[in-house]
């Protein structure tokens, strides 16, 4: 997941879990500027990003173009290049305001 659409999650309200690895590094972290000393955004696992989206999600596949994730029977599809992506970008569409 890029830092974009991690941002993107963030700002609408996406829970920022940080799973730390160790050390200065964190597995699930992001940062535009690590430089500058900003937190940054998580990014949330594949199993986080369906737990989010609750009953609500559907399904997620491959196709020949990359990852869907729907609300199900192909309903509200969301496209990535990755399973979380995918997700991610259907939870976004799911908690639209």
């Amino acid at each position: 997941m890029d830092y974009e659409l991690a941002k993107e999650l963030k700002d609408a309200g996406f829970p920022q879990v940080f799973h730390p690895k160790g050390g200065m590094e964190f597995d699930g972290y992001l940062d535009e500027d690590y430089e500058t000393g900003s937190l940054g955004v998580a990014t949330p696992t594949l199993e986080e990003l369906i737990e989010a989206c609750g009953e609500e999600f559907g399904s997620l596949y491959q196709s020949h173009f990359g990852w869907i994730a729907d609300k199900g029977l192909h309903e509200l599809e969301q496209h990535g290049e990755t399973p979380s992506e995918a997700v991610a970008r259907l939870w976004l569409a799911l908690n639209k305001k």
